[in-house]
């Protein structure tokens, strides 16, 4: 009796350990190293197609003016009372002010601590509300890569949009930065041969 009894416990201590490798939330093979985002300045459109064009309209002017001087000290009469007028100058063209687009850069550093070369990661950065852990916003990233086993690569991603437009107003006295607190989720990591890890 006692022998069955044993048997059953190991039995079910052996099915509760497949089951929370199966479940486990954590990647098998995929350690993550580093994670942070920041808000860069990029510029944007608005700059020409041609950037000497204004230099080359006022060589093109020069050229006009100087050729009415050849052609009036060449063809002009004497004793005449009146010179051609030189051609108007047109306008100097101004090249159109560049808009300056905040960017949000997400990176992350991550370890390829199996045994298969991974082709590709899906990670997702959140932002939590610090007190209350309510996700505030979040940005799902897939990263088409090639991760040897054993080594560490940077990826990132960028976005115009900022992280989330929910802020929490006991944190408006704060840096933008310091209202959230971050978490890293692997969902989906695809390997070479094919086969496919996903967060349950």
């Amino acid at each position: 009796m006692k022998t069955a009894s044993i048997a059953t416990l190991v039995l079910l201590l052996l099915a509760t350990s497949v089951i929370a490798q199966e479940t486990s939330l954590e990647p098998p093979d995929v350690i993550v190293l580093e994670k942070s985002w920041q808000k860069e300045p990029q510029l944007g459109p608005g700059r020409p197609s041609n950037p000497l064009g204004p230099n080359e309209a006022l060589i093109k002017q020069t050229h006009v003016e100087k050729a009415a001087i050849r052609q009036r000290d060449d063809y002009s009469l004497p004793n005449q009372p009146t010179e051609a007028r030189m051609p108007v100058p047109s306008p100097k063209p101004i090249a159109p002010a560049r808009s300056v687009i905040t960017t949000y850069v997400y990176k992350i550093k991550v370890k390829n601590n199996g045994s298969k070369t991974i082709k590709s990661l899906e990670w997702e950065y959140q932002f939590l509300d610090p007190k209350t852990h309510e996700l505030m916003g979040y940005r799902r990233i897939t990263s088409f890569t090639t991760l040897s086993p054993g080594k560490i690569k940077k990826l990132e991603r960028r976005y115009t949009r900022q992280p989330t437009i929910l802020v929490n107003a006991n944190q408006l006295d704060k840096k933008y930065q310091d209202q959230f607190t971050e978490r890293l989720i692997i969902h989906r990591i695809l390997y070479s041969d094919g086969s496919v890890w996903r967060r349950p």
